[in-house]
């Protein structure tokens, strides 16, 4: 029953953690879909800053818990939240 009950709690907080991120993703046939494959395929991209800056981003802005702020030439005025 436990076992039951946890799973049940595991679901619904992912269900909801899907629909609370949802807004934020790119939808699917989106013009920014192949770039952003591109840019992070090429291995471990989101590593750390340099690895970041290797591949050219650019870190607009350093947050609160390690969240960055970045844009890239390739993505427009796109800016992305890592």
């Amino acid at each position: 029953m436990i076992r039951l009950l946890a799973t049940l709690i595991f679901c619904t907080s992912a269900l909801f953690a899907k629909h609370g991120v949802e807004p934020y993703l790119l939808p699917q046939g989106h013009p920014l879909e192949e770039k952003m494959h591109a840019l992070f395929s090429t291995g471990r991209v989101t590593q750390n800053i340099r690895t970041l800056e290797k591949n050219g981003f650019k870190v607009e802005q350093k947050r609160h818990g390690g969240m960055l702020i970045v844009s890239h030439p390739d993505l427009g005025g796109y800016l992305l939240k890592l």
